[in-house]
C-alpha cells in the first residue's frame, strides 16, 4: 500500500501551453448542481465488490502543443486508481473529526482495449480540430465536441464506456465539466477536461492549481452522482444528499488550511467534491462512496470493464520498456495484460517506488524526484507464479 505522500511520485509529464492561467479563485467545475437531484433507491450497499470501468479518451487538438502524449493519459489513469481504490494514509490536513469518515471506493479504471465493434484499441483517440470554440459550444441543443457532425467526436456507447473529452478550454468558464447520470442520454454523456488539467504535472506551477490529476477525480464524482458540498447554495440550505458530509454555507477555493466553519459546524473543504486546489483535496467519505455505488446501480448499471485480457505466464517474457527522459513506459503484448506488482530500485537496491498488484498492459514508472539522475535502475515485476527483473537505463 502506498502512502498519500507517494502521490508526488506520479508522472512528471510533458508540460503544455505555458499560458495556462487558471488562478486559485477560478471555478474548478462547470457542472451545474441539481438541487432536485434524485435520492438513490438501491438501499444500503454494504458489499463493496470491486467494479471495473473502461475509459475512452477523445483528444481534440488544434496543433502539436495540444497533442497529449499517451504517457499523460496513462499517468492520469494511475492517479484515478490510486485515489479511488487505495485507502492511503490519513493526512494530517484532514481534521480529526473527519478522519474516520475517509473511505476508498471499490473502483478500478483502465483504458478500453476493445472498441464498440470489438476491434482492438488503446482507448486513446485523437482528432485535429481547427475550431477554437468547440470546447464549450452548443449547436441545436447539443455539445459540439460530442458530435462528429458538429466537428467533434461521437460518443462510444455510454452505457458501456466512460467517455472523457480532452480539449483546450481556455474559452470556457472552468477546466472540467461532467454530465450527471440523470441528465445523460445516448448523445450527451461523460466528462470534459481542459488538456492542461489532465495527469500529474508536479509542483512546477505551470498548471497551477490543477497539478495532481484530481480534476478528473472531482468530475467522476459528479458523473457518479455526487454534488458539491454546498449544493451551490450559500445559505446553509443546500443538501448534497450525503449524510456524513456536514452542511456547508459556502464553497472554498485555493487551500484554506486549518479549521473553517459555516452552518454551525466545521466545513469539509478538503473533500474531493470541494472546489479547492489539487494539493488540498484529501478524501471521499463513506457516505459519498455509498451514494456513488447506489447511483451506479440505478443509472449506470451496464458500465463494465473493457480492459485488456489477462495473458498468463508468457506475457512476462514480452514486456518491453522505453525511456524518454522523464519516465519509463513498460508495455506488454498488444491486447493483453500481465498481472503483477512492480517495484523500482536504484543500483544500490534502494526501493524508490511501487505499483500495486494489478493487470497492466502499459505501466508508467514515474520519476520520483522530478529528474532521476543518470544511471542504472531495476524494475522487479512479479506475482505468485512469475518473476522478471528489467534493467532500466537513464543516460
Amino acid at each position: 500500500m502506498r502512502s498519500s505522500s507517494m502521490r508526488i511520485y506520479l508522472l512528471t509529464g510533458v508540460l503544455l501551453a505555458a499560458g495556462f492561467q487558471l488562478k486559485a479563485q477560478a471555478v474548478r467545475c462547470a457542472t451545474a448542481s441539481r438541487i432536485e437531484a434524485p435520492q438513490t433507491s438501491s438501499g444500503d450497499l454494504t458489499t463493496r465488490n470491486l467494479r471495473h470501468f473502461g475509459l475512452v479518451f477523445h483528444i481534440l487538438y488544434r496543433d502539436s502543443s495540444e497533442h497529449l502524449p499517451d504517457a499523460r493519459i496513462i499517468g492520469q489513469v494511475q492517479v484515478l486508481n490510486e485515489v479511488f481504490n487505495s485507502p492511503g494514509a490519513i493526512s494530517q490536513h484532514i481534521p480529526g473529526e473527519f478522519r474516520k469518515l475517509k473511505s476508498p471506493a471499490p473502483f478500478h479504471f483502465c483504458l478500453a482495449s476493445r472498441d464498440p465493434n470489438g476491434n482492438p484499441t488503446t482507448g486513446i483517440l485523437r482528432k485535429a480540430t481547427g475550431d477554437p470554440g468547440i470546447a464549450c459550444r452548443r449547436e441545436n441543443g447539443r455539445r459540439s465536441l460530442m458530435s462528429s457532425s458538429l466537428g467533434g467526436e461521437d460518443l462510444w456507447d455510454p452505457t458501456r464506456y466512460i467517455n472523457i473529452y480532452v480539449v483546450n478550454r481556455d474559452r470556457c468558464p472552468a477546466p472540467g465539466e461532467a454530465i450527471f447520470p440523470w441528465d445523460a442520454n445516448a448523445e450527451e454523456d461523460g466528462i470534459i477536461l481542459d488538456l492542461r488539467a489532465v495527469g500529474y504535472s508536479g509542483n512546477t506551477g505551470e498548471n497551477s492549481p490543477y497539478l495532481l490529476g484530481l480534476t478528473l477525480v472531482h468530475e467522476l464524482g459528479h458523473y457518479f452522482g455526487l454534488l458539491h458540498l454546498s449544493a451551490n447554495l450559500r445559505d446553509c440550505t443546500g443538501d448534497d444528499l450525503v449524510d456524513d458530509t456536514p452542511a456547508q454555507g459556502r464553497e472554498y477555493f485555493g487551500c484554506p488550511g486549518g479549521l473553517q466553519f459555516s452552518c454551525g459546524s466545521s466545513d469539509m473543504y478538503m473533500n474531493y467534491m470541494s472546489l479547492v486546489d489539487d494539493n488540498c483535496m484529501q478524501l471521499f467519505t463513506i457516505g459519498q462512496v455509498d451514494r456513488m455505488l447506489s447511483v451506479i446501480e440505478d443509472y449506470r448499471p451496464m458500465l463494465a470493464s473493457q480492459c485488456l485480457q489477462l495473458e498468463p505466464g508468457g506475457a512476462f517474457d514480452r514486456i518491453g520498456w522505453a525511456y524518454d527522459g522523464a519516465y519509463w513506459l513498460l508495455s506488454g503484448e498488444e491486447g493483453t495484460c500481465w498481472q503483477a506488482q512492480v517495484d523500482l530500485f536504484d543500483s544500490t537496491g534502494k526501493l524508490l517506488w511501487q505499483a500495486p498488484a494489478d493487470c497492466y498492459g502499459r505501466l508508467l514508472i514515474p520519476d520520483p524526484h522530478s529528474g532521476i539522475p543518470g544511471g542504472i535502475y531495476y524494475a522487479k515485476i512479479y506475482n505468485d507464479q512469475h518473476l522478471r527483473t528489467l534493467k532500466l537505463i537513464n543516460r
